[in-house]
């Protein structure tokens, strides 16, 4: 290989990794509450799983309601906890302790400076001891639910904010220059050694 193509070689690697490098700001710290989903009928023992690996983070509880539809809502403590679990099981919920009815779950990640970020499951159907209906079983069309303020902190959780989708489309962008510079930078190497073959081949 000669001097103009270690230069590019070198030059391609370093621009990879000047990419990836700069993939990293735009990760976006998520509190997530990704089982039960919204609208789900829960019977006996059910897996809790979300994402409290986030930045700054200190502590999580897990907490549930009665599905009142006002924001004078009384929460019951399910499970806390000071463990980072990173898209996984948060807990087990015995829905077997409670009566039958509907419920949401509510995700609080507590960060080092005191500041809480939320995530919620709503319309849960707990039916341990009760038939489940044709109604139970249709799932709610999703729509914007507004989240009452908790004390006098801010609730930084927003479903897709403007700022959110720019980062996530230039995010998509640079994964896609990223992939197309490694697929150059292989077929580049490969044709240059094929020409070194057959330049053997020749003397």
């Amino acid at each position: 290989m000669n001097n103009r193509s270690k230069l590019f070689l070198i030059i391609s690697v370093l621009v990879m990794a000047m990419l990836v490098a700069g993939l990293a700001p735009l990760q976006e710290d998520r509190v997530l509450l990704t089982e039960p989903v919204n609208g789900s009928i829960l019977q006996g023992n059910v897996l809790i799983r979300g994402n409290t690996d986030v930045a700054g983070f200190k502590s999580f509880a897990l907490e549930f309601a009665h599905e009142s539809g006002t924001n004078d809502t009384t929460w019951f403590l399910l499970h806390e906890s000071n463990e980072r679990i990173a898209e996984g099981i948060l807990t087990t919920w015995d829905t077997q302790q409670i009566t039958d009815g509907d419920y949401r779950l509510r995700l609080t990640v507590f960060f080092e400076d005191d500041r809480p970020q939320y995530d919620y499951a709503t319309d849960l159907k707990v039916r341990n001891y009760s038939e489940v209906s044709e109604e139970d079983r249709v799932m709610p069309t999703p729509v914007p639910t507004e989240i009452p303020l908790e004390g006098d902190f801010e609730i930084s959780e927003e479903p897709e904010t403007g700022t959110a989708l720019w980062a996530s489309m230039l995010r998509g962008m640079l994964y896609t220059v990223l992939v197309i510079i490694f697929l150059a930078v292989l077929f580049y190497i490969y044709t240059q050694f094929n020409r070194r073959k057959k330049r053997q081949r020749r003397r």
